[in-house]
């Protein structure tokens, strides 16, 4: 009877601790977030398209074209992604983030990469503009 007086409030304050981490809608960092986390965690393509624009556009058009000709060979490929903060630069109208990306699929060992992510706002709000990719020494 203790231990299940005990549980309910531990996982209502985990819940509370996890939304309280996550930035607020609207913010870049929160756009930005949404866009890792549809892009590399999800491997939702589609999803990520609705948040960017510009070049940022053309590269996830890009990523979709090559997606569907892999076909069956990528379906239901899903890495285990954990990403986290490097730096963040906030302007009035234009933001910039790194962060850092730890992939890991199966059978495969983990790789590092490093995400920079351009944010623009514009009349439909903060969307992700430009993104580069590298590997993590």
């Amino acid at each position: 009877m203790k231990i299940r007086a005990l549980v309910l409030p531990a996982v209502l304050l985990a819940v509370l601790l996890a939304a309280a981490c996550r930035p607020d809608a609207g913010t870049p960092r929160a756009v930005a977030e949404g866009f890792l986390d549809n892009y590399y965690v999800a491997v939702d393509l589609h999803a990520a398209r609705g948040e960017v624009e510009g070049l940022a556009a053309d590269k996830v058009a890009q990523v979709i074209e090559l997606a569907a000709e892999a076909g069956e060979e990528l379906r239901g490929f899903r890495p285990r992604v954990n990403y986290t903060l490097g730096f963040a630069e906030e302007g009035e109208e234009l933001a910039r983030y790194e962060y850092e990306l730890r992939v890991e699929s199966d059978g495969g060992d983990a790789i590092a990469q490093l995400v920079l992510l351009t944010l623009r706002r514009g009349p439909r709000g903060w969307k992700v503009s430009n993104y580069s990719e590298s590997e993590r020494d």
